[in-house]
């Protein structure tokens, strides 16, 4: 059971902002539960968090830009099951 989830912002454009990143998972497709949520970052970053127990069928990345402008993240988010 469990997994592994990364991060990896690589570039950051336009006003200052945040970055929310979590992985989600679902036993259906349709009710999606918070399963990894990365430390919200305002610039580049990386980050490896680790999950333990079961993970549902169904995994997807959520993720939200908070902020006074219009900031630009270009960033991945991968999980593989252990």
């Amino acid at each position: 059971g469990g997994g592994v989830a990364n991060l990896h912002v690589t570039r950051v454009a336009g006003a200052p902002g945040t970055l929310a990143a979590h992985v989600e998972d679902s036993a259906d497709g349709v009710t999606w539960a918070s399963l990894i949520e990365f430390t919200p970052v305002p610039g580049l970053a990386s980050e490896r968090l680790e999950v333990t127990g079961t993970v549902k069928r169904y995994v997807r990345a959520f993720w939200q830009v908070s902020g006074a402008g219009a900031s630009a993240f270009t960033f991945a988010v991968a999980f593989a099951r252990r």
